[in-house]
Parts: structure tokens; sequence; C-alpha cells
């Protein structure tokens, strides 16, 4: 029997958004990355002495490169299934060009450069492994330089590194947060979409939906197709004697007699307002028998039986499906649903 909602669907759809947006947004990030280090070398590139030039020559040099690597990360599709692990490692590398200037000069660099890189890195990678690697590694690195050169402010750098990475954590944490409720609000307007209301199973939209899955899985395997078709008897009398309200309650009963005599991995459909549809792999059984099944749940059940007698008809019908469509094993199940009624029918205007 299909179950409709998955939390583990949920949580695929999750991780499916985010990669496709880190994907998007990763050579974005350099294209930026790359355009702010390129503006900041040339402004303050104008007032630089000889030994300052050579630095600032590097770090355009590296803007450029961060561009190129944009540039190749969005063609690649190799590069872009790593695009958080290849962002973290960029920016590390961009840090390491900003402790050597550092090392070098320190008013060739600032904490507020680095703290920017920090923080930005965890809602961009949004993975906690390339944020902790790569922040682990820039923090330490950060940290380790300042207190290494007497020249720096060993700790307001040390304060401001440990402060950009938890601004940075909690900006990831919220952002998956936030991709996570995307993904079940997603899940969910799929599963209302493909889903009948009033009884829990699929709709016919649902059951076009699954249907190839289902003949692909039964080609493979070279199984057949069976088509069970279920029709609610006596429903039109409920209805106009005790209301529709009651005859949703029948409709609802049934489906949940359907599901608990069927077998597990069956597509169950309602089909119409008083039809249902159960599809899947193997050979039919005998429909008396699958009756008898349907009809005890119905009675094990709290429907009043004095107001809707809890009888249905049954039909069925099965081929290979590299012989005959679903569409036409409907309408055998059909057929002889409607046989199945109409023996019934005499039988009890006999007796």
């Amino acid at each position: 029997m299909q179950r409709l909602v998955h939390a583990d669907t949920r949580s695929s759809m999750a991780v499916f958004l985010r990669r496709e947006m880190v994907q998007a947004e990763v050579p974005t990030a350099l294209f930026i990355v790359a355009g702010l280090l390129l503006v900041v070398s040339v402004v303050e590139l104008v007032d630089a002495g000889a030994v300052e030039i050579e630095a600032y020559a590097g770090a355009v040099i590296a803007s450029v490169l961060l561009f190129l690597l944009g540039l190749v990360t969005r063609r690649s599709r190799l590069l872009r299934q790593a695009a958080s692990w290849l962002f973290a490692a960029a920016m590390v590398l961009v840090m390491a060009w900003m402790l050597t200037a550092f090392w070098q000069s320190p008013d060739l660099a600032h904490p507020g450069y680095i703290a920017v890189i920090l923080v930005a890195l965890g809602p961009i990678v949004l993975e906690w492994g390339p944020f902790l690697v790569g922040g682990a590694a820039m923090t330490a690195a950060t940290i380790g330089t300042t207190w290494a050169n007497s020249w720096g402010q060993p700790i307001a750098w040390t304060s401001t590194c440990l402060l950009a990475m938890f601004v940075s954590a909690v900006l990831l944490y919220l952002r998956r947060r936030s991709l996570a409720a995307v993904a079940a609000a997603q899940d969910l307007a799929e599963q209302r979409a493909i889903t009948d209301s009033l009884t829990g199973v699929l709709n016919r939209t649902g059951l076009d939906a699954m249907l190839p899955g289902l003949t692909a899985t039964a080609l493979r395997l070279g199984q057949p197709i069976v088509v069970t078709f279920i029709d609610i008897d006596g429903l039109k009398a409920a209805n106009d004697t005790y209301g529709h309200e009651f005859g949703d309650e029948v409709i609802a009963c049934v489906a949940h007699a359907i599901r608990g005599a069927g077998r597990q991995g069956d597509l169950i459909a309602r089909w119409g307002g008083d039809e249902f549809l159960v599809v899947g792999m193997g050979i039919e059984s005998d429909p008396d028998a699958i009756t008898a099944r349907i009809e005890l749940h119905i009675r094990a059940s709290d429907i009043d039986m004095n107001r809707w007698p809890g009888e249905i008809s049954v039909g069925s019908a099965h081929g290979m499906p590299s012989a005959v469509t679903v569409d036409e094993l409907i309408a055998r199940a059909d057929e002889r649903m409607y046989s199945a009624r109409r023996v019934r029918r005499e039988g009890v205007d006999q007796a």
C-alpha cells in the first residue's frame, strides 16, 4: 500500500534544494568576492608604497583567478557538485593571501575583511562540513598569525574571528531551517495535488503520476500488472436518504477497508465518486475473495450498517505490461465489476 507522505522524502527535498542553491550561488559568490577584492586592491593601491604594490598586485591576480574559477564552476557539472567545498577552499586561499599581506605589513589587512569572509562562509556553503573545516582553518590561521606578529592586535582579532564564526553558524542554521520549511511546504503541496482529500488515497492525477514507475518495475521483473475495480453499492441511496455527509463517511470507510485488505506496494486510487482502483503486480485474485476481505473490514468499522448495507462490487483483470496497457486493464476490470454486480442483484432477485 502506498504511503503518501514520507519524512525521508521531505529530507531528500531539503537536501536537493540546498544542493541546487549552492550550485547556483557559489559561482556568483566567487564573482562578488573577486570584484570586491579587486576594488579594494585598486583603491588602496593608489596610495601604496613600493612594498605594498607587490602585495596588492597579488590581490589583483587572486581576484582574476577567483573570477575565472567562478566561470569554470558555472560551466562544469563536476565542480558544481563540490561547490560547497570549492568555495570554502577558495576562501581559505583568500584568507592565506590576506594573512601573508598582514605579516608583511599590518596596514594591508584589517579584521573587518576577514570577518566578512567568515560571516559569509556559512550561509553560502550551506553544509556543516565545509563550514567547520574551512572556518576552523581560517580562524586558527588568523588567530595564530596575529598572536605571532607583535604588530597586530591579537585580542581584537581573536574575538572578531570567533564572533564572526558564531554569526556565520547561526546564519547557516537559519538558512538550512528555512530551506527545510520550503521543502516541507512543497512536499505537502505535491501530496495534496495527488491525494484525494476525503479518503487519503491517490486521486486520478496521483495514479497517473505513479503508474509509469509501476509499469517500468513490472517490465523489468517480468511481472504482470493486475487492476482491481471496486464500486460502492447503494451509495446513492445512502446519500439521498441520510445526506452527503453520511455518504462521505461511507466513501472514507470503504477506502480504509481497501487499504486494510490490500497488499503492500499496491497503488490505491479513488477513480470516481464511488469507484476505486487498486493497481499492483501479480495475477488477479478471485473477485469474490477480494469482496469478502474488503467487506469484512467494512463490517469491523464503526459505519452504521443500518443505513448502508456495507456491500461493494469488484472486478479484476491482469496482463503483461508489454502486451496490454493499464487503460485496457481498467476497462476490462470495469466490465467484470458490472458483471459481478448483475450476478449479485440477480441472485438477490431470485431469492
